[in-house]
């Protein structure tokens, strides 16, 4: 018969009377950063919901302007409102379109052209 080390099992008793409080700390450490992260979701996701508001708006605005300048401008190909009358108003619309849009709007019409 072999003989059993006698260190063996009081070695493994002592591993896990040291590594149960161990995980179980842990396992209480995360479980409370779990809970806070939830309490403070909301507050994330009221500023999260408050930046898509914001920029939902500023979109909106911009396809207003897209939609003005595109209406405008066909007006006045369609010789329904002369190009004296409106070239300011046409200008100041074109160049902050081509701000907003840059790879849409390259270069100024030719009722602002260079």
């Amino acid at each position: 018969m072999r003989k059993v080390n006698k260190w063996i099992p009081i070695g493994i008793i002592a591993a896990l009377i040291i590594a149960l409080p161990t995980v179980w700390i842990l396992y209480e450490k995360k479980k409370e950063a779990d809970r806070q992260d939830l309490i403070h979701m909301g507050d994330k996701l009221r500023v999260t919901m408050d930046e898509y508001k914001e920029t939902e708006t500023r979109l909106k605005g911009n396809e207003n302007l897209a939609r003005e300048y595109t209406d405008l401008m066909s007006s006045v190909l369609d010789g329904k409102v002369k190009v004296a009358d409106v070239r300011e108003e046409v200008c100041g619309m074109e160049k902050e379109l081509m701000e907003l849009y840059p790879t849409i709007y390259m270069e100024p019409s030719s009722v602002c052209g260079p």
